[in-house]
């Protein structure tokens, strides 16, 4: 379509710009201005400069985001480049930037600035008119009309009415879509919960598998154990022999006979007494006593330790390797150490009563870098059972030598660095 001329804008001033083109067109003088003016699917750089070539007049509607606008600096550019004429039409008190005060520096402006706008807005009609009569020497186009104002009016609310069905079929679109994003959202969440709980019920079937395999373990390995009766009956024999072979293998004493020391010459008064008279009756010489067989000394049972405070004999040495619960008190209840058998699991506080926080030992094994407190010199290797029961059923406490704490574990647990370190009461 032909037009006289091209309006340049920044989009930020779209209402008074549609409201210059409605005023023009209503006085019949053809307007270009983008969108309204591009066709669909046509090159939007290519059809400004189509439209600017087409044009006799480009009116720039100036403000402070035209200023500031690279878009609308091309265009004016284009516009000198192509020696059409620009009414710069100021909405805004803004002084140009250098690149508009150069394009624009010997041209007329057009102040809109004080309403009403409507007056602003006749004024444009008659200026722009006059230089397309000037330009091409036809009669004025423009005729002053008291229904001019109202039309622009009309217009501009159908342009403010369209751009606010434009904005809120946007946010009615924006609320959609953060609507289907939450649901999305919120399926994904459900999904991880239930492959979250579907994860936490298998790894508690699989604990309970295998607590029920290691508790299987535990009752076939305690069916082919000896009940404690036996292993009593075997301590008492043992101990019945080695009493025995010591009695008859110990070696006898051997005292030595001494050697009377040599006497000197006897002197005149040192003379021997005279013989006594044959047949007449001698004293023996009294005999000496036999020297006295020393005591045997009894060595400490090797391998042990006395508490005398709590009346306690302990192993020196835990067993050496992690074990669970019933593997402790199997390794207690069958400890054959310094002629005993009634070893057992000691419980939490006998523990906590060996504990002194002013001794200092390594620890052994995989614990060497480790500093303990334990009483007696104990060589322990990591934590230790007792047979007291922990914060909950199935559970046990151990308890650490390095912190003085107390630990509740499973009973089937053997991958905690625990041991068994075995107790009895002393004297008996």
């Amino acid at each position: 379509m032909a037009h006289t001329v091209f309006i340049c804008y920044s989009s930020h001033d779209k209402l008074v710009a549609n409201a210059a083109c409605a005023a023009l067109e209503a006085q019949r003088i053809p307007c270009w201005i983008a969108p309204r003016d591009i066709l669909a699917g046509e090159e939007y750089g290519e059809a400004i400069v189509d439209a600017l070539s087409g044009c006799q007049i480009v009116l720039l509607i100036f403000s402070l985001h035209a200023n500031d606008s690279p878009q609308v600096r091309r265009e004016i550019e284009r516009a000198v480049h192509k020696e059409k004429i620009i009414v710069p039409f100021r909405i805004e008190d803004v002084l140009p930037s250098r690149a508009m005060e150069f394009a624009l520096s010997n041209t007329h402006w057009l102040d809109a600035i004080s309403p009403p706008m409507e007056q602003r807005l006749t004024e444009l009609c008659a200026t722009i008119s006059r230089l397309m009569q000037r330009h091409t020497g036809a009669g004025p186009m423009w005729q002053a009309q008291e229904p001019v104002a109202e039309e622009v009016e009309r217009k501009a609310r159908e342009a403010e009415e369209t751009r606010l069905m434009e904005v809120e079929t946007a946010r009615q679109a924006e609320a959609l879509r953060l609507h289907e994003e939450a649901e999305r959202q919120k399926q994904l969440q459900e999904r991880e919960q239930e492959a979250r709980k579907e994860a936490e019920r298998k790894a508690r079937e699989a604990e309970a598998a295998r607590l029920k395999e290691e508790q299987r373990k535990a009752q076939q390995a305690a069916s082919h154990a000896l009940p404690k009766w036996a292993w009593g009956v075997l301590a008492a024999v043992a101990l019945i022999a080695v009493f025995a072979a010591g009695r008859l293998f110990a070696p006898k004493p051997i005292v030595p006979t001494p050697t009377p020391a040599p006497h000197p010459p006897p002197t005149a008064s040192q003379a021997p007494p005279p013989a006594a008279p044959t047949g007449a009756a001698t004293t023996p010489a009294p005999k000496s006593a036999p020297a006295p067989t020393p005591a045997p000394q009894l060595q400490s049972a090797s391998g042990t330790w006395t508490d005398p405070a709590m009346g306690l004999m302990w192993a020196k040495r835990d067993n050496g390797s992690d074990v669970n619960w019933q593997q402790a008190m199997n390794y207690c209840q069958s400890l054959q150490l310094a002629g005993h058998a009634d070893w057992q699991l000691p419980t939490i506080d006998q523990l906590q009563g060996i504990y002194d926080a002013s001794v200092s030992v390594p620890g052994t094994g995989g614990y060497s870098s480790v500093v303990l407190h334990v009483k007696g010199n104990l060589q322990l290797s990591g934590w230790d059972w007792s047979n007291s029961q922990g914060n909950a059923s199935g559970e046990a406490w151990t308890f650490s030598f390095f912190n003085e704490q107390r630990y509740s574990d499973l009973l089937g647990y053997s991958n905690t660095s625990a041991r068994a370190l075995c107790v009895r009461r002393s004297g008996g």
